[in-house]
């Protein structure tokens, strides 16, 4: 049998069985268009993710001291509450060591009262490097 006879062959089932040939290739189309369907879907929901992720800055990362116990087991506290302990410089050399960090900046931060001619009012106040600034 050679290629000519596989095409009329072909040819005289389809007319023959019509609805199911039909049938078969309305599956087919459906099948294909559903999987690239699903594939642009899943690729859009993890660009749309990525993108959420990077504006919150995934490749940052903040390093607070805790001395106490009790602060250390409550998993970490909000980053506007007052740390404990101390980081010393040769805490940020070793930080900068580490393969794959490309910044380190130090901050300080708190609650203190300010005063400014007959005003006090109680703020919240940042103190950072130079570089912190130029990382936001």
């Amino acid at each position: 049998m050679d290629l000519r006879d596989s095409f009329a062959y072909s040819l005289k089932n389809l007319r023959r069985r019509s609805l199911r040939s039909w049938l078969t290739i309305l599956g087919m189309v459906i099948g294909v268009i559903s999987i690239v369907v699903i594939l642009s879907v899943s690729e859009g929901f993890d660009a749309d993710i990525k993108k959420q992720i990077s504006a919150f800055g995934a490749d940052q990362m903040f390093v607070y001291p805790v001395s106490d116990l009790a602060s250390a087991a409550s998993g970490g506290t909000s980053a506007l509450t007052r740390t404990s302990g101390k980081l010393r410089q040769h805490d940020v050399d070793d930080i900068e060591g580490i393969p794959g960090v490309k910044n380190v900046a130090r901050s300080l931060f708190g609650r203190a009262s300010l005063q400014f001619r007959d005003k006090n009012i109680t703020g919240f106040v940042v103190a950072a490097d130079p570089k912190f600034f130029e990382m936001y």
